[in-house]
């Protein structure tokens, strides 16, 4: 029990039990405990820190009192050891409201090899029952990352490699939402060989059942895809060239809705020499002034275009790196929904 000194504490405390339930309590308890810096000697049950570690949740027998003090004489209480927390007791190996791997925690304190939702490490998980070396929504290990930057062997939240999953269940080699093929991956995020809903190389799905040689929720050519069908040399919706695509008909080496030049595309799709909306010049036109080698609104570098400044070898609406893939960073052999690999756009030449 507690000292005289804090006697009035104690007895409201006692007037409030009855009405309010052990919920409110363990939090009256936990303000108290924080306060008072109960001694570790007199630990009481009821407090926030018990002698076997229970604070009104359930905790493992593992955890263990430790003294502290914040140097202030006479002010000494007990915690937990380092992998519980004051507020969110949790056992030695890491438990929270969902299911979490063996070295992981919650949402709150985790452990030495464990994060959160921002930051996991090697062997951490997120609010779902995630693979061994697998991550979640946000700052992903190693080898895998999320929404913004991925790396060669990784996926994003709908999709991940055969070593990950997310929210959903996925299978060895590599699915979303619906059924994918072998070598593929989702909306976003783009194995080696894929890409997304417009334009999906030889080995790529797409949201619906694709087959071996590239088809989505339409029939596609086997080097081509969009949201349409397409026929054997690619062509989407309107009329394209043997080695072009895109939304608007494009001219046997690659037009689109305006005059263009012989080995050009349009605004989301430009290789080495590129045009755009408007008349373009031989070697590349857009909106704005292009440079002799390609580029458009932004600062292009020799072999993409793109609406943001972009790699060597890659185009989309950020700046590149050069072996991701994903909205805003792409690698060499990667696209995006709107960029086409730099293996497929140098096919066009």
């Amino acid at each position: 029990m507690p000292q005289d000194g804090h006697s009035n504490i104690w007895l409201l405390r006692s007037h409030l039990n009855g009405p309010l339930g052990p919920a409110a309590l363990y939090l009256i308890d936990a303000t108290i405990a924080s306060l008072l810096f109960i001694n570790g000697d007199s630990c009481d049950k009821r407090m926030m820190h018990g002698s076997d570690c229970t604070n009104g949740s359930t905790v493992t027998e593992d955890c263990t009192d430790e003294p502290f003090s914040d140097g202030a004489p006479g002010r000494a209480g007990t915690v937990l050891r380092k992998t519980s927390v004051r507020t969110g007791i949790m056992s030695e190996d890491c438990t929270n409201a969902s299911t979490l791997s063996e070295e992981c925690t919650n949402e709150s304190t985790l452990s030495e090899e464990c994060t959160n939702e921002s930051t996991l490490s090697g062997e951490c998980t997120n609010k779902s029952t995630l693979s061994e070396d697998c991550t979640n929504e946000s700052t992903l290990r190693k080898d895998c990352t999320d929404e913004s930057t991925l790396s060669g062997e990784c996926t994003n939240e709908s999709t991940l490699r055969e070593d990950c999953t997310d929210e959903s269940t996925l299978n060895e080699d590599c699915t979303d939402e619906i059924t994918l093929s072998e070598e593929c991956t989702n909306e976003s995020t783009l194995s080696e060989k894929c890409t997304n809903e417009s334009m999906l190389r030889e080995d790529c799905t797409d949201k619906s059942t694709l087959s071996e040689d590239c088809t989505n929720e339409s029939t596609l050519s086997e080097d081509c895809t969009d949201k349409s069908t397409l026929s054997e040399d690619c062509t989407n919706e309107s009329t394209l060239s043997e080695d072009c695509t895109d939304e608007s008909t494009l001219s046997e080496e690659c037009t689109n809705e305006s005059t263009l030049s012989e080995d050009c595309t349009n605004e989301s799709m430009l290789s080495g020499e590129c045009t755009n909306e408007s008349t373009l010049r031989e070697d590349c036109t857009d909106k704005s002034t292009l440079s002799e080698d390609c580029t458009n609104e932004s600062t292009l570098s020799g072999e993409c275009t793109n609406e943001s400044t972009l790699s060597e070898h890659c185009t989309n609406e950020s700046t590149l790196s050069e072996e991701c893939t994903d909205e805003s960073t792409l690698s060499d052999d990667c696209t995006n929904g709107s960029v086409l690999t730099w293996i497929v756009l140098m096919e066009a030449h």
